[in-house]
Formats: C-alpha cells, sequence, structure tokens
C-alpha cells in the first residue's frame, strides 16, 4: 500500500504537470534572458501556510494575469478511490516543490509533523531562491510551486490536496501572490519578499521608526557535530531541541522549529543535492 500511495502521489502530480501545460502553453524558456531586466522572480521568498479546512477546489482566489500564468487545484481520495468524504480532519503530511524554467523538480522539501496538523495550524517555506548565489542561470529561477498535502477524513481515510501555481516570471508583475489568498485546504498568512537582485520591481523593505535594542550576542558555535556541546549521544530530535533553546536565550525564535518537522530537500534534475540549511541569526 505504501509504493501505491507512493505511485499514486507522483502519478497525480504528473497529471497536475499536464493540465499545467496546457493552461500556460509551458513551452521551453529562453534560457539567454538578463535576470532582473529580461526575466525575474517576483514571486515570495518564503511562505506561511495556514491550515483552513473549509476550503475546497476548485476556487482558488489568486488572479491570473501578468504574474500569475496558472493554476491548478485538486481533492481526491489518496489510494481508495472509493472514498467520498473529501474533507480532512488532520493533515500528516505535505510536500512542497519548486519547479525550474523547464518545469524540472529543483527542491522537494517533506514535511511530518510529530503530531498531525489540525485546523488553523501553519507551516513555513523558503524558497531556494531566498539563497545568495543559487541563482546562476536563467533556467534556474523558480517557475512554479506544488504542494501535495496528504489528510485524513473524519472517518480515517486517506485522502489528499495537490496544487500547483505557475509564475509568468514578467519583470513589473508584483506582488504575484498576496496575504489572504488561498489554494487548495491552505491560506497565505504571511509572505516574504522576493530578493532586490531577482525582482528589482519590488519596493524596499520598510525601515522601522525606531531601532530594536540589540539582543546580547551569544558566541557563534560551530555546527561540526564532532564538537562536545554538552549533548553527549544525542539524537537530531534532541540537538533541534538544543539549538531551540540557544535562540531563545538570544531572544529569537527560529521558524519551523516548533513544530520539529522532518525537513528533507533534494535538487533533482541535475543529480546534484541542494543544502539547506536555517540561517543561525534572523
Amino acid at each position: 500500500m505504501v509504493l501505491y500511495n507512493k505511485l499514486f502521489s507522483w502519478a497525480f502530480a504528473a497529471a497536475l504537470f499536464v493540465t499545467s501545460f496546457s493552461l500556460s502553453g509551458a513551452e521551453t524558456r529562453e534560457l539567454q534572458k538578463a535576470i532582473g531586466t529580461e526575466i525575474c522572480h517576483c514571486a515570495p521568498n518564503a511562505y506561511e501556510f495556514t491550515l483552513d479546512f473549509s476550503l475546497t477546489c476548485p476556487p482558488v482566489n489568486i488572479t491570473l494575469g501578468d504574474a500569475v500564468a496558472a493554476t491548478t487545484c485538486m481533492v481526491s481520495p489518496f489510494g481508495n478511490p472509493e472514498v467520498a468524504d473529501l474533507v480532512p480532519v488532520t493533515v500528516s503530511s505535505i510536500d512542497i516543490l519548486e519547479l525550474n524554467q523547464n518545469l524540472q523538480v529543483m527542491v522537494q522539501e517533506n514535511i511530518e509533523p510529530k503530531e498531525s496538523y489540525l485546523d488553523g495550524d501553519t507551516f513555513s517555506y523558503i524558497s531556494y531562491a531566498a539563497i545568495p548565489g543559487e541563482i546562476v542561470n536563467p533556467e534556474d529561477l523558480p517557475r512554479a510551486i506544488q504542494l501535495n498535502i496528504v489528510g485524513f477524513n473524519q472517518f480515517g481515510e486517506e485522502i489528499i490536496n495537490v496544487f500547483l501555481i505557475t509564475f509568468t516570471n514578467v519583470c513589473g508583475a508584483y506582488p504575484v501572490l498576496q496575504e489572504g489568498q488561498f489554494a487548495g485546504w491552505t491560506r497565505f498568512s504571511d509572505l516574504g519578499p522576493p530578493s532586490p537582485e531577482l525582482c528589482p520591481g519590488a519596493p524596499e523593505p520598510a525601515m522601522p521608526a525606531t531601532l530594536p535594542t540589540p539582543a546580547p550576542i551569544m558566541p557563534i558555535m560551530s555546527m561540526s557535530m564532532s564538537m562536545d556541546m554538552g549533548l553527549g549521544d544525542a539524537d537530531m530530535s534532541e540537538f533541534e531541541d538544543f539549538l531551540e533553546e540557544s535562540y531563545k536565550l538570544q531572544g529569537r525564535v527560529p521558524t519551523n522549529f516548533g513544530n520539529k518537522s522532518n525537513r528533507a530537500r533534494n535538487r533533482l534534475g541535475n543529480n546534484r543535492h541542494l543544502k539547506r540549511r536555517r540561517p543561525l541569526l534572523q
């Protein structure tokens, strides 16, 4: 059944890609365009999603136009085609994928909370476009983001929501998405601005009227696991707890440590692995 579900998941995703192609005319993009003048990435660099189980799809209230080329969204039984109740009460896992200009998967992140997500819970994702120096060629610019959300209905039957948002990558088309918009079982509750190098048309972040009092500076520790930090033979979960406490001592709360998600990022298509680290200072 596990193998069947995995095959079903990717077959479902492939069907979405085909649908997206027909909607957006997904031709291979011209790859010699200059980043920041002829082709841009003005979509958010960071996303916070809030689960809303009163939503379904269609509809998706994201306007198509200069910034968004296409949206596709489906809710379906996951494994058992006889399931009729497609309203979730919990979510057990989430896959977030970003696709490049040729709609090849560049990054896949899996989030599996220790306790299932409930209605109103939030989860976050940071785009690979937010990593300095990660975008080298125009073809590397994200062209689409896809979410595969697996949940259970009130009868304990597995269901899945998959949605795909395809961007135009037009320079000057900003904002691409807005807080409060929704797709599938999620609302966009917080969106981070794009990088100025990838979207010169985006406004500069507003400076605060008064600067906050700086937090005490803690010594920067090496992330080498060979260091003895008093953790002994602690596993990765305990190590994350240790890091979380160190953040709290600095007056900072790290994104996503709270849900203890299982984060796995793989660079696909060119068989290179993309190593993602959560920054120590935010």
